[in-house]
């Protein structure tokens, strides 16, 4: 995730340098847009990803075993065979 905020970041650097560039302005604010909307659905994957630890954690796991991990069938936790 790091790596992605960087890119967003230098994106958004770009983004305020060229607005009246060569590519015009309809593309340009269809770059921010684009750009903000992926800072939403970064956080909204963030928050969803607690979520799911925080309902794994509590869950009283149900394991389907096969030779390499375990994969709970209530909230799909995935646990390697080999640690």
């Amino acid at each position: 995730m790091r790596g992605s905020k960087k890119r967003l970041m230098s994106l958004e650097k770009m983004v305020g340098k060229y607005t009246n560039d060569w590519m015009g302005e309809p593309r340009m604010n269809r770059v921010i847009q684009i750009a903000k909307q992926l800072k939403e659905l970064e956080s909204e994957v963030n928050q969803l990803k607690k979520e799911l630890m925080s309902i794994q954690k509590i869950c009283e796991h149900e394991f389907q075993k096969n030779d390499h991990i375990n994969v709970c069938t209530k909230c799909q936790y995935i646990e390697s065979l080999y640690w």
